[in-house]
Parts: C-alpha cells; sequence; structure tokens
C-alpha cells in the first residue's frame, strides 16, 4: 500500500518512513440491489426484500481540495503573489499619502480663484453628461473637496481594519499548506488583480492604437491647473460611483426586488452594494452602466476612450456587486491616482517619479499578463479542475479514507447523485457540485 503522508509504498500497519498508520479497512455505506436497482443500506432491500450479500457494494470515497506534491514550488508562487499584494498595498497607501499631500495643492488653488473655468461641477453619467447643479466654487466647493477626501480616507481604512486581517490569514495558510493562495475571497486579494488586468488592458489598447497612428488620450488634461486635475480624480473616484453603480446598478435591483418580493430584508445592501450573485438583472445593469459609463466619457475624452472606460465600468460594477461601494470607489481612486502620479510626474519633469512610475506599470503589465493567460487557459480547459468521483460502485480498494483536515470539502452524506440526470460524477466549484453530464449545479 502507499502511505498518505509521504507517498512511500510499503507493507504492514506503520509506514517505517515516516511511522504514518495505514488506513484500514472500510465496510460499504450502501448497496445496489441486482433484482430492482434499489440503493439501501443495511442488510436487505428495503424495496424488494433482497439480501445485501446478492446486492452490489457502493463504496463512498471522500475527496479532499488539497494536492499533494510541488509544495516548495506552489510556496514559492504563494510568496511572489504575497509579494505583488504587498506591493500593491504600499502603492495604494503612497496613493493615500498623495491625496493629502495633494489637498495642499487643491485647497489654495480653490481659495485663489485664480482659474475662473476651475470649478466644481456635480454630472449625472449619460451619453452627454448632464449637470445637476449649477458649477460652483469658493467656501461650497473647499466644503465639498473636503468631504471627498474624508470619504476616500475613511473607506480606505475601514477596508483595513476589515479585510484585511482575513487576506493575511489565507496567506498564512496557504504557506503552512500546499496551495496556491490566490482566493478573492478578500477584497485586498480581489482589487490587485483586477487592478493588474485593467492596467495591461489599458497599455495593450494604447499600444495598439498608437501603432495604428491613433492617440486617443484627452487633450483637456493640460489646459487645466494641476491642483484641478487633482480635485478632479478625486472627485471623480468617489461621486462617478454613486452615480454609475448606485444609482443605475442598486436602486434598479431594488425596484425589481420591490416588484417581485414586495418586501427587502436588507434595503440597504441595493445602495452600498456588496453580497449579489450575477444574475440575469444583476448582468444586464451591469452592463448598462458600463455602457453608460463608457460613452460619459466619450464626451470629453473623444470615441476611443470608450473601449477602456467600458471595461472599467464593467470592473467597477462588478466590484460594487460584489465586494460593495466602498471597494468600487477604493478600485476607483487608486486608478485615478496612478494616472494622477504619472502625470505629476511628467508636470515636474521629476526623473525619479518617472523612472518609479514606469517601472511600476511595466510590473503590473507583467501580473495583469499572467493573470490574463491564466483565467483564459482556465476557460478554454487548459487549467481544467479533475473531476470527482462521488460514488463508486463494485470491489473497491480497502482502503479508509484519510482524516479530514481543515481544506477537506464537506461531504453529502452517501456521495453525490444529480437529482436531474441521475449521473454520479461532479466538479465541486464555489461551494457547488456541477454535474459532468448535464451541468445541473446543486
Amino acid at each position: 500500500m502507499r502511505c498518505t503522508n509521504c507517498g512511500r509504498e510499503f507493507e504492514g500497519d506503520i509506514c517505517p518512513n515516516c511511522y504514518t498508520p495505514a488506513r484500514q479497512p472500510v465496510p460499504p455505506e450502501l448497496f445496489r440491489c441486482n433484482k430492482c436497482g434499489t440503493v439501501f443500506s443495511g442488510s436487505y432491500c428495503t424495496n424488494c426484500g433482497s439480501p445485501a450479500s446478492a446486492s452490489t457494494p457502493i463504496y463512498y470515497r471522500p475527496y479532499s481540495t488539497t494536492r499533494r506534491g510541488g509544495s516548495d514550488i506552489q510556496k514559492m508562487v504563494t510568496s511572489s503573489w504575497l509579494l505583488y499584494i504587498s506591493v500593491f498595498f504600499l502603492a495604494f497607501s503612497a496613493f493615500i499619502a498623495l491625496l493629502w499631500v495633494g489637498a495642499s495643492i487643491v485647497i489654495p488653488g480653490i481659495l485663489s480663484d485664480s482659474c475662473a473655468e476651475c470649478q466644481a461641477i456635480l454630472l449625472i453619467i449619460t451619453p452627454q453628461p448632464i449637470p445637476i447643479v449649477e458649477p460652483f466654487g469658493g467656501i461650497p466647493f473647499l466644503i465639498y473637496y473636503i468631504i471627498i477626501v474624508v470619504i476616500i480616507s475613511l473607506c480606505f481604512f475601514w477596508l483595513i481594519i476589515k479585510d484585511l486581517p482575513k487576506a493575511i490569514e489565507g496567506f498564512s495558510k496557504a504557506m503552512k499548506g500546499r496551495g496556491v493562495y490566490s482566493s478573492t475571497k478578500s477584497t485586498w486579494t480581489m482589487l490587485p488583480q483586477l487592478f493588474a488586468f485593467m492596467i495591461f488592458f489599458t497599455v495593450a489598447y494604447s499600444l495598439i492604437l498608437h501603432l495604428s497612428g491613433i492617440d486617443y488620450l484627452p487633450s483637456q488634461v493640460e489646459t487645466r491647473p494641476l491642483w484641478y486635475f487633482l480635485y478632479a480624480v478625486a472627485s471623480a473616484s468617489v461621486w462617478e460611483e454613486f452615480i454609475s453603480r448606485t444609482l443605475l446598478i442598486g436602486i434598479p435591483l431594488f425596484i425589481i426586488a420591490i416588484i417581485r418580493y414586495r418586501r427587502v430584508s436588507k434595503p440597504a445592501r441595493f445602495f452600498i452594494g456588496g453580497g449579489f450573485k450575477i444574475g440575469i438583472p444583476e448582468g444586464t445593469f451591469l452592463l448598462f452602466s458600463a455602457i453608460m459609463f463608457g460613452t460619459a466619457h466619450t464626451y470629453s475624452g473623444g470615441v476611443w476612450v470608450f473601449a477602456p472606460t467600458f471595461v472599467g465600468g464593467l470592473i467597477l460594477g462588478y466590484i460594487f456587486l460584489k465586494r460593495g461601494i466602498v471597494a468600487s470607489i477604493l478600485f476607483h481612486f487608486v486608478w485615478n491616482y496612478f494616472v494622477a502620479f504619472n502625470y505629476m510626474a511628467q508636470v515636474t519633469g521629476n526623473y525619479t517619479l518617472l523612472i518609479v512610475g514606469g517601472a511600476f506599470t511595466l510590473f503590473l503589465v507583467f501580473i495583469g499578463l499572467v493573470l490574463t493567460v491564466f483565467h483564459l487557459g482556465r476557460m478554454i480547459g487548459l487549467f481544467r479542475r479533475r473531476p470527482i468521483r462521488a460514488m463508486a460502485e463494485g470491489p473497491q480498494p480497502t482502503m479508509a479514507p484519510e482524516r479530514p483536515t481543515e481544506t477537506t470539502i464537506p461531504q453529502p452524506p452517501h456521495g453525490f447523485q444529480c437529482p436531474r440526470c441521475g449521473w454520479t460524477e461532479a466538479t465541486f466549484e464555489e461551494g457547488h457540485f456541477k454535474c459532468l453530464r448535464c451541468g445541473h449545479v446543486t
């Protein structure tokens, strides 16, 4: 027999290499009657009374999600992933510091009234943005900007307190175990993945347009003072999220829920997002908000801006549905201030900032390329998980199942059987069984 711990072949009750006890024989849990086909437990068929000795035994074989072997490589990959998360977190913290440092530039600019066109304006996201209030400056402008800075800062510190321990615990378990930690259960692991993909997509898109002789970047940015640009990117990360996500996704879903169920137990989640499953209504409004988000930016940036802003709208809407408005605000903020950081480096002519921004961009492009290839590979089946044999009939190896560990998936009492087609093979994905014959999710 093969040792369950070190994999060595041996005979006897104890492995001579690591002293792990051998698994003991286990009796079958179920029988399939050879006369009427009924599955039963006990000594006799519950349908026709045939004895269990004349029936086919069914052995329940538990399975574990833990894969053995390659632990050193997996730990190396996990360590590399942890390094990227750490770099992303440090960059995020630097952008928060830049937000507060930029306030020392923005506030004097607001109070100076040196730019007649530099006023605050609140727009509704449509193909041609519609202002809901007249442009305002002076003290109201200053109060509005301070509120924006406070909201972004509170979102950042709230997510650190609420979600960062979960991410650290996940990495700690991954380093002690055998798995590669890339789970998106933590917001601090979801945001870096989506951010790297967005950087990769934008850079690839810009490169393709540049090779085609098209410069799609808006020219209006350089006509405004630096302080107004810093205000605009901070304001957009908050105001646009409430307008594009809460107004175009959350509120329509709330209205549909009221019409369908007449009473909603947690109405607040429709306004702050988080915890949604992507169904037909959610996907429809997600797509609609992304289209509106993309077309609204073409009004000032040109038609070529639609593709990256549309993809960004899809990502932000997905984050809103899964993690809530706090996470979407922070993702929008880190994207805008990543652009602002590179813009400030160009305006000030600081070569150190230019080198740091360029190196960080190339690093993000590489990470985004790896993630894109990996997820595309999973979509086309290159990295498909092995199917699960939940129930097996006939003579089986008389080995007792391994003792359950922390990573062992809870099992049904008598294995898996599809309620639609009766098939006994399935994959376990996101907490559900998916039949390998008909695709039904249980």
